[in-house]
């Protein structure tokens, strides 16, 4: 059941639309980001993707990861704990490279006595499909489709 409403859930029930430092957090945990700091640390800016960052494996490439896991850790700590989360399920591309960042991230949460399960998703395209096809369940687009974002 999706939980779009509650005093523990945030507003539309979703997080990419909320304010994160100077904007909003689909503007940092997004691949534009991940671009915009490896041409800010490098000063290149052929990089295409995040996996070629990550192919990379070079100090910024450290150095990227270590600022998402900071920037991921702030941002959701205080969702989780208002939302009592029992686990966080991470999926997209950036998934893939979660080596890079979930032990940091986890290393920040426990230091704040926050103790989040993660789970993977590795077929984020399966489940992304699977997700959107609920959207064609007449009752459950009409029980959801005003309280979504639409920004």
């Amino acid at each position: 059941m999706l939980v779009v409403n509650g005093s523990d859930v945030p507003e539309g029930g979703c997080l990419w639309d909320k304010e994160f430092k100077e904007s909003f957090a689909d503007d940092y945990f997004s691949t534009r980001w991940f671009l915009q700091r490896h041409y800010d640390l490098t000063g290149s800016n052929g990089i295409k993707g995040v996996r070629e960052i990550v192919n990379e494996d070079s100090i910024s490439t450290k150095n990227i990861f270590e600022e998402f896991s900071q920037n991921l850790s702030r941002f959701m700590l205080p969702y989780l704990e208002k939302f009592d989360a029992d686990l966080l399920v991470l999926g997209g591309n950036i998934a893939k490279a979660h080596a890079l960042f979930l032990p940091k991230l986890k290393e920040y949460w426990e230091q704040k006595n926050c103790t989040v399960a993660t789970n993977i998703i590795e077929n984020t395209e399966e489940a992304s499909i699977i997700g959107s096809s609920y959207l064609f369940n007449e009752e459950f687009w009409k029980s959801v489709k005003k309280e979504l974002p639409t920004r």
